[in-house]
């Protein structure tokens, strides 16, 4: 699944989507500054 499209992604298209999807599931509120990098919580 995760392998289809990533394969025919770009590097900066395949982090820009892994930043959307963390996103998703931490919404910035204001009380921890947005996540960067690999690191997933």
């Amino acid at each position: 699944m995760e392998r289809r499209w990533r394969r025919s992604l770009t590097a900066a298209e395949a982090a820009a989507a892994d930043e959307a999807q963390r996103r998703a599931d931490h919404p910035d509120d204001g009380s921890r500054p947005p996540y960067r990098g690999k690191h997933r919580k």
